[in-house]
């Protein structure tokens, strides 16, 4: 039987190349979502806290200029829900650090898939495999989350109970 595919060296810079690129992709959504996050939730509160000002400063002849800080403010609060900038980072987060813990085992030969006594074709596949079962585990977790409906937040939910 002969040994179909690229030798064992060349199946360790594929598994390498595989690992780097969702590394990658994952630590940039990762990042991503963070700064949308942070800075929508920033500009919320920042144009939720400008309406009274607005309000109490100007006359009112300025109405509708002070209504543009609480609508823009709302938008984005709804972009927050829809989007859930926090949900995703925290998914891409995870995935980053498995995908960092993986590589630490597979080079050191530590854990339970990669022993010293396991051949070097069978330890690249193993690390193929537990990287795309934590790829596998991050999409379908977005994935979920993608297909449930929106639903108010827990805070929007209490707000609307004391009503």
């Amino acid at each position: 039987m002969s040994n179909a595919g690229p030798p064992v060296a060349g199946r360790r810079e594929i598994a390498l190349k595989r690992h780097h690129d969702l590394l990658r992709w994952y630590a940039r959504a990762r990042t991503r979502n963070r700064v949308f996050f942070f800075t929508i939730q920033t500009l919320v509160i920042v144009l939720s806290g400008l309406t009274p000002i607005l309000i109490l400063s100007l006359s009112p002849k300025w109405k509708t200029l002070q209504a543009i800080p609480a609508a823009v403010a709302s938008v984005l609060a709804g972009l927050m829900g829809l989007y859930q900038f926090n949900e995703g980072w925290i998914r891409w987060a995870r995935a980053v650090e498995a995908l960092r813990s993986e590589i630490v085992k597979f080079e050191t030969l530590s854990g339970p898939d990669y022993s010293e006594d396991v051949d070097e074709a069978e330890l690249i596949r193993r690390f193929v495999l537990r990287i795309e079962q934590i790829n596998a585990v991050a999409r379908a977790e977005w994935a979920q989350q993608r297909s449930q409906p929106v639903s108010p937040s827990k805070h929007d939910s209490e707000a609307g109970q004391r009503a």
